[in-house]
């Protein structure tokens, strides 16, 4: 994509972007991307030797190329720039769009990003307007669903559209009064109204030319005007391009054409698909079932034995983070069980592992996940855009050949098994399982490990003595006259538990009553003892004790020698009324010999109504 720049009038003037866009208005840009698809180009289906594979960090196959003779057509054509300090860049032939993902010829897409800063002196009460206009650098090309980052103070963005006369607004990037820093990542922007940036996902595929406009307000009463984030604006691109081979429009006319003579799929054991995805037109190649490779090179299609079962290196870091990265994948060369499952942890502390540049992931399961890549080919992993998983393949073969090659089959462990993948069209590869009843790996030897459900599944059984086997389990009936116990999990004696029982039931029961006997003995006694209390009262009162008291307490010479004793005392002094001290019997009572306190001898008359 090549960019234009149309500035209002109180910016000012860019004057090599002003003078493309005066050269090239948008209804020019539209016109050219509406030249008919099969235009004859300069093809060319075999590139020269020696023409490079790689850029920096990133690999691209043929029909896309660096330098003269190493791509296809014109559209193809890659720059590698060396210039940009330790890690080269790569960029499409118009040398905005940069390249940031590997380019596979097995894939019709890869992702690109483009950038752009205006910068000018802020002017109170003015409002700039800045038109950007991405331009496609063929009919080759479409764009997969916009990321679209704008940074600024009081900027909007809009997309204007042909099918509308009014443009339609993005987001808007606001700064407060402090201004905002225009080198955040933009994975940071959040879009608050702090933050001096706005981020918008823009979904659709997108065929022609496209058109952003930036608008930037300068009413606002904001102080610090001196703020970069005031006087620079800027807007990132981040998509995914779809290609496909656009010269002809169908399979059929590619092939009929000049003895086929530009027909791009040139390997043997490759085949041509019409384009029914986005474009509406044109064909992409694939490889044959069973084969892996570039289509659009000779001999680019062979057998997939490129998987290597035993690890290179010796020591191998296996987590990224808090992720645990297993074997086939890796993290260092000579780790993985093939190039494609190299991983680059980018930041371990924040547990940051990329699949793909611009790709991450936050596990990795060796149970592989279903494939879901609907009529893609011959590619052995693949992630969406919109979806939160990664699917994979150990090789693009069949269980049945991947079997035959000892030397590059991935089901290494015992007791793991290879399971084919199929899409919706067509046969993708294999993967490898542990059988049920184990887990772990099955990429690595012993790596699939015996499951014991009686310990992780303690009730799969429901009642019955769960043994573990190796692989399995069984449910066994207890013995006769035993039965399961869930705490204990195992088979205990049902006579046993029944005289337990009972001899916790007649505990329990005979403690309870001998608790009750000893409350009903202790109430009772406490009862007589209360009620011979009060009978000795009444009598006491009835036979004229008040009155004793009273004189005894009027008279001193009484008071020395006459005393009431308390019915303790004189227990006390009879030993309990014992018949032995018994000294006659009288016609009201009986007279015992009592020996008081102070040793003094005297006799005690006790009334038969008194017990």
């Amino acid at each position: 994509m090549s960019v234009l720049v149309v500035v209002g009038a109180v910016f000012p003037l860019l004057p090599l972007l002003l003078l493309a866009a005066a050269t090239a208005p948008l209804a020019g840009v539209q016109a050219e991307a509406g030249v008919a698809r099969n235009q004859q180009q300069s093809i060319r289906n075999f590139p020269t030797a020696g023409c490079p594979t790689t850029c920096g960090k990133l690999t691209f196959d043929f029909p896309f190329g660096v330098g003269p003779g190493c791509f296809r057509q014109p559209d193809m054509e890659l720059i590698c720039d060396n210039t940009t300090g330790p890690s080269a860049r790569l960029f499409l032939k118009d040398r905005v769009t940069e390249i940031v993902s590997n380019i596979y010829a097995s894939q019709g897409k890869f992702d690109v990003t483009f950038s752009h800063s205006l910068s000018a002196q802020a002017q109170p009460g003015a409002v700039n307007v800045h038109n950007i206009s991405l331009v496609f650098p063929g009919s080759t090309f479409g764009l997969y669903d916009l990321e679209i980052t704008t940074r600024g103070c009081n900027v909007d963005t809009y997309l204007l559209s042909s099918n509308s006369s009014m443009p339609e607004h993005l987001c808007r990037a606001a700064c407060g009064d402090q201004g905002a820093l225009l080198d955040t990542p933009w994975e940071s922007c959040d879009g608050t109204a702090r933050t001096g940036c706005c981020s918008i996902l823009y979904p659709g595929f997108f065929e022609n030319n496209l058109v952003l406009q930036i608008v930037q307000d300068h009413h606002s009463q904001h102080t610090n005007r001196s703020s970069q984030s005031w006087n620079t604006m800027s807007i990132t691109v981040h998509s995914q391009i779809a290609w496909n081979i656009m010269d002809h429009d169908t399979c059929t006319a590619a092939k009929e054409d000049d003895d086929m003579a530009s027909y791009a799929c040139v390997s043997k054991h490759s085949n041509c698909e019409f384009a029914d995805g986005p474009f509406n037109l044109g064909y992409s190649c694939s490889c044959d079932d069973g084969y892996i490779g570039n289509p659009y090179a000779l001999h680019g299609c062979s057998r997939d034995y490129k998987y290597n079962p035993i690890r290179q290196k010796g020591k191998c870091s296996e987590w990224c983070g808090n992720i645990s990265v297993p074997f086939p994948f890796g993290l260092e060369e000579g780790c993985p069980a093939r190039a494609r499952f190299l991983l680059n942890c980018t930041d371990a502390s924040s547990s940051k592992l990329e699949i793909n540049p611009g790709r991450y992931v936050t596990n990795i399961d060796n149970g592989i996940m279903p494939w879901t890549a609907g009529n893609e080919k011959n590619i052995l992993f693949l992630s969406y855009r919109d979806s939160t998983t990664v699917q994979w393949v150990a090789a693009s073969l069949s269980c049945q050949e991947a079997h035959q090659s000892k030397s590059t089959y991935a089901c290494v462990s015992n007791n793991s098994i290879c399971v084919d993948t199929n899409s919706t069209y067509s046969h993708v590869g294999y993967y490898c399982k542990c059988f049920r009843g184990f887990t772990g790996n099955p990429y690595v030897l012993n790596g699939c490990q015996d499951i014991d459900e009686c310990k992780t599944q303690p009730e799969i059984c429901e009642g019955s003595l769960c043994r573990n086997t190796y692989g399995n389990y069984t449910c066994d009936k207890c013995p006769d006259k035993t039965e399961y116990h869930s705490a204990k999990m195992k088979c205990v004696s049902t006579k046993r538990e029944i005289i337990l029982l009972g001899i916790v039931v007649g505990l329990s029961v005979g403690f309870g009553f001998l608790l009750l006997g000893l409350c009903a003995i202790f109430v009772i006694h406490r009862w007589r003892k209360d009620h011979q209390k009060q009978l000795r009262k009444k009598y006491f009162e009835k036979n004229q004790g008040l009155l004793l008291e009273q004189l005894i307490s009027s008279d001193e010479n009484a008071s020395e020698r006459t005393k009431i004793f308390s019915w303790e005392e004189l227990q006390k002094a009879t030993n309990s009324f014992d018949p032995m001290l018994i000294l006659g019997h009288g016609g009201h009572g009986m007279v015992y010999k009592g020996i008081l306190s102070d040793q003094r001898v005297v006799a005690i008359k006790k009334s038969k109504d008194i017990k």
